[in-house]
């Protein structure tokens, strides 16, 4: 079997991201980044995780002897996450660009893998000097950043599916002024209607309604 290489990586786990909700709606960022704590299982030995939660010392332990990797061959950077903006900006204000332009520099071909792609990613890895993964130096594909941001939205998705023959549950989008009038017509077919927010992951703001409930 042959082996193959792995560049390091700096796991970036960015669950503060307005690619599945809004920035404002923190709490709800907050409690998704609580399983920050699982990308440690991406690591290899001279990786860095950036994490929005702290990881403690039993559970490193815990996951390098599952591994095989000494936990302390990973460096974990914990950023306390800031209300309303993006991790980047936390990364920032934490005072931790030197750190990680440090431990670049003794990583040769390191890149940033993050859990999700947005803009402020993409900025923190130019001012690092670092390629995001999995684009390599080539740098992140035309359009790439514009397409992620669209397609973590219903629409964009249930319209790409249309074109690409994707079979999807039936529904419809429409704004706030239509959704009455739509939800009341979808009513009249089905038994029950879910109503979910454009932009929503995680089941944020999902509303069920049924024939038997007034809403």
């Amino acid at each position: 079997m042959v082996k193959t290489h792995r560049t390091p990586l700096i796991v970036y786990a960015n669950f503060h991201s307005d690619l599945a909700v809004h920035l404002t709606a923190h709490e709800v960022l907050d409690r998704w980044a609580m399983h920050a704590s699982r990308e440690l299982w991406l690591t290899r030995p001279g990786d860095v995780l950036v994490t929005p939660v702290p990881l403690s010392l039993a559970f490193q332990r815990y996951a390098g002897q599952l591994t095989a990797m000494p936990h302390e061959s990973v460096t974990v950077l914990t950023v306390p996450p800031v209300a309303g903006a993006p991790f980047a900006e936390a990364v920032h204000r934490a005072g931790l660009m030197g750190t990680l332009r440090s431990l670049a520099a003794t990583r040769p071909g390191i890149q940033l893998l993050p859990i999700a792609l947005d803009v402020p990613t993409a900025d923190l890895a130019a001012q690092l000097g670092v390629p995001v993964a999995p684009y390599g130096p080539r740098g992140i594909s035309p359009g790439a950043l514009s397409i992620a941001d669209r397609l973590n939205t219903k629409a964009a998705f249930r319209a790409l599916a249309a074109d690409l023959g994707i079979r999807i549950p039936v529904g419809r989008c429409c704004d706030g002024s239509e959704l009455e009038g739509v939800v009341t017509a979808m009513l009249t077919r089905h038994e029950r209607v879910v109503m979910k927010p454009n932009r929503s992951a995680g089941g944020y703001q999902l509303r069920c309604v049924t024939r038997s409930e007034p809403w």
